[in-house]
């Protein structure tokens, strides 16, 4: 379990297979034991030094990836070693004149991206520096550069310095030296980095003259020649690490008063890459990650956030379902390609949530990591593939989903879990960190990059959470990278480096360089085995360490060698015991090694020999891994299912006396015992109830155990060895097995009788189908199947001892075996086989000839013409194929030959009882599924509306068919399923009793109670409070849910009804703007989820039929933010009056319909349906009589106060229905307690 150390701090990251158990995670886990301390500091935090001096203590530290953060403030470390310098006279350095210098040894640095300029300043009383010219390519800029004047410098000569500038989109400014003494240089040459902001650099200030030799570096360039530089002698290596915050220890060498940037390690799969610098707030500071993508202006806020909160990663978890695959990544187990980043999706769910639903519902999709602000669980092992990703993701990635946590610091420490987990897998595995956000390419995914780049899925998260949260894949990038670098840098053994400003100091004789520190280690797979050659040999738990444990009570033990890393000039071996448990690292020198083939899978016999020394845990044991010296079982059987080859030695796997393990092959025999007197036979044999040895050929040497009890098996040989006899048997399939010994099989005769084919029915409940003849229980096929009535197609009779058996083919389900001839019963003298089907059969319109028996000899006295039959059963005489038939009450009808009666398939769908409607009057009602105009019962043409009650729906060809009867009729027939519509009620309680509803409503104040509106003797609209009892009548829902007209005041209008674009026009005709935008309707009612009707309705109030100014559309000028009207410009349409304000309709609307870009009628209606959708259901009132009375909570949130407006609105509802034949399907009737 990654993040949970044993005793031996040995690993990070564990794995269930032996062979990984080590794969890199005991040198990258930990670097040493010691850790930094400082005064009052008992944890790894680490922070920024305080004082102005600059302090520096020696780091070897042992990093557990998941017991601390990797803090971005880290304490002051050790400074970059470089190799000595070598000078002619002791160097002195003069007084600083005007700066503040930090005093820093040369660093060979690779370029990287920072975005904010950096100046330097001018040289001011230099000395004479004698310099060849340099020569300089000018970087490409987009703004001017300015360079102010070297000022009183003197001469400088150097041999030629060649610089390739770099390109930049920002100005460059520099500063020359100040005071500098006169240095002779050899030439140097600079490969600039490609950099998307200017670098700077402060040359050496009052440094006498230092003879060097050249100096190689990668690094940002400017636009300006070099100025009076000093070049110190020094063999630099190039760290590829990030910038962190430390002091570096103050040298009497040349200096550069300037702030340090240090490269994060490239990804050299790409030939230019764009940075981004990522800055924190530390005094002289700066800190840049590297990350695959186009420079940001700006560091990301959450980063920034991240960096400053020192937030302690969480121990690694583990909570695998025990039953997941372990299949292999593409190129390998243990070799992922990268991680792709999931996020859940789930906005309730918690990781422990997520968890087990995975667990429980793996066979759809597993992922290796569940991560949020407090946990990171892994559910997979991450050296086999996942399925989060789609066929090719899973093949290569790791999969890793992010939980969804609420709040900014809860946001924060997921990502940084996140970012951690990440990095922590991508180091393991030896991965760098590359997004392929851009280019498809890298070690960084996105699920919707793999959906972008790889295909076999559609999924874009994470994206849609983390721009919810103000984040970015480019974010998690360069987050990751630093987290990364920070592993590299800690298994590197090398602390990070900051340099910060110090107060001006008395220059210092030069102190003599140190050795480099050892690089990391060079790890790579083994496979053998060793032992440890002393008690006293040191072991280390990682190998980096530099104390070490003795070897102790461990000399006495084989152990499994399958790490090898090359450390410090020596070579060292991780070991491990035969439980997978990791013991240490030792020296190869103190080790006596072998080598190991791999295993394989053996059926050989052996018995033990007199050279027998014992069986081990392992093979190579040592005594201390012996379980028994089997001195008793000399002569034994001993049957291994595996072996291995140490050195040229076999060593094989078994079971012997209670106990399993490993012996010597040197300490094996093979038996002699050949089988003789071998001769054919024909009969069969059934094995004891405990099974049977086999052995695999006749010389009686290799076996294996069937444990199949009472199996019946072919014998088709037999033979002799001591005096035993053996027999030679198939299995069911005819395959060969081996031989059995006569004692462990009993014999039976067998005699062929018939191999004549003719079809039979099996006639009794008891009957069983065996794969044998007088087959066992095993052998017995669909066992919870009764087989009474079945047809059963016999190919092949035999007598089996004194009983016959019948070989056959069951014809409902093709199941082919033995059944005993005492259940069958023969079925017909001229078929050859029959079975039971379920079709529709129509006879001819010229008529069909029906035979009324099996045999096919009574043909019926009159032809059937144009009838449809159900067809229960088919029939073969020949070539020629019949088909049985029965009427719609069951009656029989007769064989039909094939020519003679059209085939339809029948398939049961469901018999369940529903109700649906008559939408579509155009038809009958049938008495038999798919029937003819013989077979009608009665039109439909006056029952549009009409329910009709099924109790039972079939697939006829491709037609659905149900059976059923109308409302008020007790007949039952069968109607096409596209002339019917799903009718579905639901009944929603109300959150009061009739009677309170109605006291609520009469409790309003005067301007909201319910209102009575009428017009008077001269036509005017008018209103008066409505009566109690008015109120009563229009309130109480069992008044209208039974009404043809009314029930539509419980039409669900939050719900598409799928009603076409064609239909829709139908009531669009004439409307105006509208006429012909019924697509568009359909299109804004399926997206949003609202009734096609009530849509155009609400469209057709709005806009006035389609005649209003703002639906036909106007110009609109966003300067002067006015509508105009406009023949040749573009229009703006606005379908739902949507932001038209009483007092500025028309400038409202218009401004609201350009600012959505709704320059067309259609993008008006589908895009104002958005606004209808969310402001008209929003509040969960989704019927108009939900909209006007508000059962739910009565009296509040009131559309209007007429009581009759449901009523009214309803009775306009119905009769769009009506006009295009079809009626509502969705009701939502509220019921009062």
């Amino acid at each position: 379990m990654r993040g949970k150390t044993m005793n031996s701090k040995f690993y990070y990251k564990s794995s269930t297979l032996l062979m990984m158990l080590l794969a890199g995670h005991t040198v990258s886990a930990h670097a040493a034991d010691d850790s930094v301390t400082t005064e009052k500091s008992e944890d790894n935090d680490q922070k920024s030094p305080s004082e102005a001096e600059a302090v520096t203590y020696p780091v070897a530290q042992t990093i557990d990836a998941s017991a601390k953060p990797y803090n971005l403030e880290i304490k002051s470390t050790e400074e970059v070693k470089t190799e000595a310098v070598t000078t002619e006279a002791p160097t002195t350095e003069k007084p600083v004149v005007k700066a503040e210098e930090v005093e820093t040894e040369p660093v060979m640095t690779e370029a990287v991206t920072t975005e904010a300029p950096m100046t330097e300043k001018p040289a001011v009383n230099a000395e004479e520096v004698k310099a060849e010219p340099v020569t300089t390519e000018a970087a490409t800029t987009e703004t001017p550069t300015t360079e102010k004047p070297a000022g009183q410098a003197e001469e400088v000569k150097a041999e030629p310095v060649t610089t390739e500038a770099a390109t930049t989109e920002t100005p460059t400014t520099e500063k020359p030296a100040v005071q500098a003494e006169e240095v002779e240089t050899e030439p140097v040459t600079t490969e600039a980095a490609t950099t998307e902001t200017p670098t700077t650099e402060k040359p050496a200030v009052q440094a006498e003259e230092v003879e060097t030799e050249p100096v190689t570096t990668e690094a940002p360039t400017t636009e300006k020649p070099a100025a009076e530089t000093k070049v110190v002698k020094t063999e630099v290596t190039t760290t590829e690490l990030p910038v962190t915050q430390s002091v570096l220890r103050k040298k009497t060498t040349v200096k550069r008063a300037s702030t340090t940037e240090v490269a994060v390690a490239k990804k050299p799969s790409k030939s230019s890459l764009s940075t981004r610098s990522f800055s924190l707030a530390a005094p002289s500071t700066t800190r840049t990650l590297t990350a695959s993508t186009t420079t940001a202006t700006a560091p990301a806020s959450i980063n920034d956030y991240i960096l400053s909160q020192n937030y302690v990663v969480p121990t690694y978890k583990q909570d695998f379902a025990p039953e997941l695959p372990q299949l292999a990544y593409r190129n390998g187990a243990a070799k992922p390609e990268g991680v792709v980043a999931h996020e859940t999706a789930n906005p309730t769910s918690t990781i422990y949530g997520e968890v087990a639903y995975m667990k429980n519902n793996w066979q759809n999709a597993f992922v290796h990591a569940f991560i949020d602000d407090n946990e990171i669980i892994e559910t997979a092992n991450t050296d086999y593939i996942a399925w989060g990703s789609g066929a090719a993701g899973n093949a290569r990635f790791i999969q890793v989903e992010l939980v969804r946590v609420y709040g900014k610091d809860r946001f924060a420490k997921a990502i940084n879990n996140y970012a951690d987990y990440i990095a922590m897998n991508l180091h393991y595995y030896g991965l760098p960190v590359d997004s392929a956000e851009y280019d498809g390419q890298g070690t960084l995914w996105s699920h919707k990059a793999v959906s972008n780049y790889l295909g076999g899925t559609d999924h874009t998260d994470p994206y849609g959470w983390f721009q919810e949260n103000g984040y970015t894949m480019d974010d998690l990038a360069a987050l990751v990278t630093l987290k990364y670098n920070q592993k590299v840098q800690a298994h590197a053994g090398t602390g990070p480096v900051v340099t910060v400003p110090t107060q001006p100091t008395v220059p210092t004789e030069p102190t003599t360089p140190t050795a480099p520190a050892p690089g990391p280690p060079v790890v790579s797979n083994e496979y053998k085995l060793a032992r440890i050659k002393t008690s006293t040999a040191p072991v280390f738990s990682a190998v980096t360490d530099t104390t070490a444990t003795p070897a102790a009570e461990k000399k006495n033990y084989t152990y499994y060698v399958n790490k090898k890393a090359d450390y410090n000039g020596k070579t060292y071996y991780a070991l491990t015991d035969e439980t997978g448990v990791g013991r240490g690292w030792v020296e190869a020198s103190n080790l006596t090694q072998a080598t190991l083939s791999p295993e394989k899978t053996v059926t050989s016999k052996f018995k033990v020999n007199s050279l027998i020394s014992g069986i081990y845990s392992m093979p190579w044991g040592k005594y201390s891994q012996k379980y028994d010296d089997l001195a008793s079982q000399v002569n034994q059987a001993f049957n291994p299912t595996k072996k291995v080859t140490v050195n040229s030695t076999d060593y094989y796997f078994g079971s012997i006396n209670g106990y399993d393990g490993w012996i010597s092959g040197k300490h094996l025999s093979v038996p002699d015992s050949t089988l003789g007197n071998i001769s054919p036979v024909m009969m069969y044999g059934k094995t004891l109830y405990s099974g049977a040895t086999v052995y695999k050929d006749i010389t009686l040497t290799n076996s294996y155990k069937d444990s199949t009890p009472y199996r019946q098996l072919y014998i088709t040989k037999k033979g002799t060895s001591d005096g035993e006899t053996y027999y030679h048997v198939l299995n069911e399939a005819s395959q060969v097995m081996g031989w059995i010994n006569d004692n462990q099989i009993r014999q039976t005769s067998a005699q062929l009788v018939s191999t004549a084919k003719m079809p039979y029915k099996v006639s009794a409940s008891t009957a069983k189908i065996y794969t044998m003849p007088s087959g066992g229980s095993v052998q017995q096929l669909v066992k919870d199947k009764n087989l009474k009535n079945q047809y059963f197609n016999v190919v092949r009779t035999e007598k089996i001892g004194g009983s016959l058996w019948m070989k056959g083919v069951v014809s409902s389900n093709n199941t082919v075996g033995w059944i005993a001839a005492d259940y069958l019963t023969e079925q017909s003298s001229v078929f050859q086989e029959m079975k039971r089907v379920s079709m529709m059969g129509k006879t001819l319109i010229k008529g069909s000839t029906v035979y009324l028996d099996n045999d096919l000899r009574t043909k019926r006295a009159t032809k059937s013409y144009n009838m449809n039959y159900f067809v229960q059963s088919q029939a073969k005489q020949g070539d020629t194929v019949y088909y049985y038939a029965v009427d719609h009450l069951s009656r029989p009808v007769g064989w039909i030959s094939d020519a003679e009666i059209q085939q339809a398939s029948r398939r049961i769908v469901s018999t369940n009882k529903k109700t649906y409607v008559i939408s579509t009057p155009a038809s009958y009602l049938y008495n038999t599924a798919a029937g003819t105009k013989y077979q009608r019962v009665e039109p439909l043409s006056d029952k549009l509306g009409t329910p009709f009650h099924i109790i039972r729906t079939e697939k006829i060809g491709t037609a659905l068919w149900h059976k059923g009867r109308l409302e008020n009729s007790t007949t039952y027939g069968w109607i096409a399923d596209r002339f019917l519509s799903r009718l579905t009620e639901v009944a929603v309680p109300a959150a009061a009793t009739l009677d309170a509803a109605v006291a609520k409503q009469m409790a309003l104040p005067d301007s909201s109670k319910p209102k009575v509106v009428y017009a008077d003797q001269y036509g005017r609209t008018l209103t008066r409070n409505a009566t109690e009892a008015e109120v009563r009548a229009n309130i109480d829902s069992s008044k209208f849910s039974s009404d043809s007209i009314q029930k539509y005041q419980f039409l669900n209008l939050n719900k598409s009804q799928g009603i076409t674009a064609t239909v829709l026009n139908a009531l669009l005709t004439g409307m105006g703007i509208l006429e012909n935008q019924g697509t568009a309707f359909a299109e804004a009612a399926k997206l949003y989820n609202i009734n096609e009707i009530y849509l155009i309705s609400h469209a057709l109030l709005e806009t006035g039929n389609g005649t209003s100014q703002l639906s036909n559309g106007m110009g609109y000028n966003p300067s002067t933010k006015q509508a105009y009207t406009t023949t040749t410009g573009t229009k703006y349409y606005n379908m739902y009056g949507t932001g038209a304000v009483d007092h500025n309709a028309l400038n409202g609307g218009t401004s609201y319909a350009y600012s959505q870009g709704w320059d067309t009628p259609a993008k008006a209606i589908v895009g104002g349906a958005q606004f209808v959708a969310q402001n008209y259901f929003g509040n969960k009132q989704l019927t108009l009589y939900q909209m006007r009375w508000n059962p739910a909570n009565p009296a509040t949130h009131q559309y209007a106060t007429d009581i009759k407006w449901a009523a009214k609105n309803a009775y306009r509802l119905a009769d769009f229905y009506r006009r295009i034949e079809l009626t509502g399907l969705n009701f939502l009737i509220d019921q009062y307690k």
